[in-house]
């Protein structure tokens, strides 16, 4: 088969594509041919003497070694060979490396060679080292120390391997990877390269748009950085750290980003086993506290109920009206252990989510009333005297045993804290709600404690000595929560405290329904 140019005339000062002979190709041209894939098929003198190689070393291997990495990295070779295919010839300007790994300055042909029927067989490559007719100037010398700085600089990046660094066009594919990107991601350049970012984001994050937000973000302020879960090729998550860097050139121009990621899921570990230590020893103080106050508590009424039923005893003989002031006693203390056994019932269900609301159709009027009727002995023994205020029935969906038990807790610490002074309540309706307002004329509360009160063993500091377990405050609010509703408390100008219940008209829970936590 005979190879021809695919030129059909050429400058008699450049030597034939296919006249190979090394003797008659000046000391600056190069003479070598490729095959189609780029691999060195034959190699002149002259080549040998500017790039470095000897034949043996070159011949068969791909022409890339003669490039530097940048254009390899950007398929600059086979690039040339396709446009040599497709016009028969092409021209490049450029560096090249030598063996040695200095770098020169060439003038590049390229011809391809084909058969009789137009196949292309291979290329003819001709290259002039032009560093050594025309003298390099400061200019190109300033070009040359920029592109080893650079190279040095790859070298430095690709070489880290506590985080991955790589690069994104301006619409978020990567177009550079180094080896710890690899390391931590999982994925390799090739595998890469060309994929979008979102690659490493949650899909739920994905679909919220949150990889636009973060280019959005570091376009129009330079940089961004922020820590969030990134997923590895194999699925499994890593707590990373992001620096994302907006790039442009001279012109503000926007180029691209880069990115900066490290995975501090060790880190991230061991917050949360500080956490959870610290969660350990807040469950443990919670529980001493709660084993002091509970048998403090518990002690009281069970004491003062032994000694009554002892002397109930000692007294069924002699005197029936002693024995019926004892038994009232023993009652009452019974009804108190009852009440703090049953907050303590309720705690527990509520640190096991198992406190379940089984709303009905109710009047919240009639439910409160019933509340009121139910403290009337106690209120009578403090001296306070309730008063209930309501414009008619406030019809709505509740659990209507858990609403009395919220309502006996704030009518017990009216009672208890503005004890000879009267206690208010007051029902009122807005579109879709209720409010039930329950005023004392009391001590009122220390501002300090407004909310804290409402929390677990809790009491405002400067009512400690009127007991409690601390625990009414706390699960009425969890069983208001649980209506979707809301309580809270203000101190009234004149003195003493209101605390107000804002419920919904409609739980949020079908009537008879199981209920949730």
């Amino acid at each position: 088969m005979t190879v021809q140019s695919n030129t059909s005339s050429r400058q008699a000062s450049e030597p034939e594509a296919g006249d190979l002979r090394p003797a008659e190709s000046p000391a600056d041209c190069a003479v070598f041919m490729l095959d189609c894939d780029g691999r060195v098929v034959n190699w002149s003198a002259a080549a040998e003497a500017i790039f470095g190689y000897s034949p043996s070393e070159i011949v068969g291997c791909p022409i890339d070694l003669c490039y530097p990495p940048g254009a390899r990295a950007a398929g600059l070779p086979l690039q040339n060979l396709r446009r040599s295919s497709s016009l028969g010839q092409t021209t490049d300007e450029g560096w090249r490396v030598r063996k040695d790994g200095s770098l020169f300055w060439a003038k590049v042909g390229i011809t391809a060679l084909t058969d009789t029927q137009g196949e292309v067989l291979g290329h003819a490559v001709v290259t002039r080292d032009s560093t050594i007719r025309h003298p390099i100037t400061e200019q190109r010398k300033e070009h040359e120390e920029i592109l080893r700085s650079e190279e040095r600089f790859r070298v430095l990046v690709e070489g880290v391997q506590e985080y991955a660094i790589f690069m994104l066009d301006a619409e978020g594919i990567v177009s550079t990877w180094n080896t710890g990107a690899e390391r931590i991601k999982g994925y390799t350049a090739e595998e890469v390269i060309g994929r979008h970012f979102s690659l490493f984001r949650l899909p739920d994050e994905v679909r919220a748009g949150s990889c636009e937000r973060e280019l959005a973000l570091a376009a129009r302020d330079g940089k961004l950085e922020e820590e969030g879960w990134r997923v590895r090729k194999d699925g499994s998550r890593f707590w990373a750290n992001v620096v994302l860097t907006a790039i442009r050139d001279r012109n503000g121009r926007l180029l691209g980003f880069a990115k900066v990621t490290r995975d501090l899921t060790e880190r991230q570990l061991l917050d949360d086993e500080r956490l959870q230590r610290a969660r350990a020893e807040e469950a443990v103080r919670w529980r001493d506290e709660f084993l002091l106050i509970a048998s403090h508590e518990l002690r009281t009424p069970l004491t003062s109920l032994r000694l009554d039923l002892y002397g109930i005893q000692q007294d069924l003989a002699r005197d029936p009206a002693k024995i019926a002031r004892k038994i009232e006693r023993a009652a009452r203390n019974s009804d108190r252990l009852a009440a703090l056994i049953e907050s303590l019932l309720s705690v527990s269900r509520l640190a096991h989510g198992k406190l379940v609301l089984k709303p009905v159709a109710a009047d919240l009027v009639q439910v409160v009333s019933q509340s009121i009727d139910g403290i009337r002995s106690q209120a009578a023994k403090a001296g306070c005297e309730i008063a209930l205020m309501a414009n008619g029935p406030v019809n709505g969906v509740w659990d209507r045993l858990r609403m009395e038990q919220v309502f006996m807790n704030l009518l017990s610490n009216a009672l208890k804290y503005g004890a000879g002074h009267p206690v208010d309540v007051r029902i009122s309706t807005s579109p879709g709600h209720a409010a039930v307002e329950i005023s004392d004329h009391g001590l009122g509360i220390p501002e300090a404690d407004l909310e804290r009160i409402f929390d677990r063993f809790e009491r405002a500091s400067s009512v400690r000595h009127y007991g409690g377990l601390g625990l009414g405050l706390y699960v009425s609010r969890e069983i208001i929560r649980g209506h979707a509703g809301s309580i809270h408390a203000v101190n009234r100008p004149g003195g003493g405290a209101t605390f107000t219940v804002q419920l919904p008209l409609q739980s949020g829970l079908p009537a008879s329904a199981a209920g949730n936590k």
